[in-house]
């Protein structure tokens, strides 16, 4: 519908933002491996994921399963397009312990989906 793709543009235009003004680049994905696998995501995925899929789950929380679903696959879909598109557009080069600390980015986006406590982000 012509609403979900006003809501998908509006989103990929956010997530785009956030990217460009929160993820990190250069040495900090560059880091040598370390004893301790990255167990907590980073911060400014921790706010990224607060600032559009947070507020998204919230905003439709009152809404019924079937209505929340088209919404909630748009947005993290053009969330996680705009977060690979900027690594691609930005050639961020990843050692072994900067792909594992972005898995843990990653996975921050199914853990928050599945909690659905949304207070708790960025906390």
């Amino acid at each position: 519908s012509e609403v979900l793709q006003m809501f998908s543009d509006d989103c990929r235009r956010m997530s785009t933002e956030l990217f460009l003004q929160m993820m990190p680049t250069g040495k900090y994905w560059r880091q040598r491996l370390q004893a301790e696998v990255p167990s907590e995501p980073s911060e400014y995925a921790t706010a990224a994921v607060h600032t559009l899929i947070g507020r998204v789950l919230q905003s439709i929380e009152p809404f019924p399963q079937e209505a929340q679903i088209p919404a909630l696959v748009q947005v993290i879909l053009v969330f996680m397009e705009a977060w690979m598109d900027h690594i691609l557009h930005h050639k961020i080069k990843f050692s072994l312990q900067g792909a594992l600390q972005l898995k843990q980015d990653f996975d921050m986006v199914r853990d928050v989906i599945q909690s659905h406590d949304f207070n708790q982000i960025g906390r």
